[in-house]
């Protein structure tokens, strides 16, 4: 099972539709088979509903260039593919790093290991 967490700012409001559920984007879970639940092209959650763990969204996009950046958080899966529309920066930080060459390895912002990919377009 995969898991992906999309960064965004800690105190964006968010909710899910499902459950009524409402709070900041810092409360939500990872998403759980994110490649079966997201389609190409449809609006990307911010992550998975504490309460029922369905999709939740930020209620309104983020403003100026923080709508141009997506930090991908993956565990458990493999990231096949990233298409970039020209002006979005995406950074995938990977956890799943067995096998990994020790020189590819990084670290996140709370210090655990994983690799980190950046795709401009």
């Amino acid at each position: 099972m995969s898991q992906v967490m999309i960064l965004a700012d800690d105190n964006a409001l968010c909710a899910c539709e499902d459950c009524e559920w409402k709070g900041e984007a810092s409360d939500l879970d990872m998403i759980s088979d994110f490649e079966e639940r997201v389609s190409a092209g449809e609006t990307v959650p911010a992550g998975q509903c504490p309460r029922c763990g369905a999709l939740a969204h930020l209620n309104e996009p983020p403003p100026g260039d923080a709508g141009r950046s997506v930090t991908v958080f993956v565990s458990g899966g493999a990231v096949q593919k990233a298409d970039v529309p020209q002006g979005v920066v995406v950074t995938i930080i990977d956890y799943d790093i067995d096998g990994a060459d020790e020189a590819s390895l990084s670290k996140d912002h709370e210090g655990a290991a994983c690799t980190i990919a950046t795709y401009r377009g």
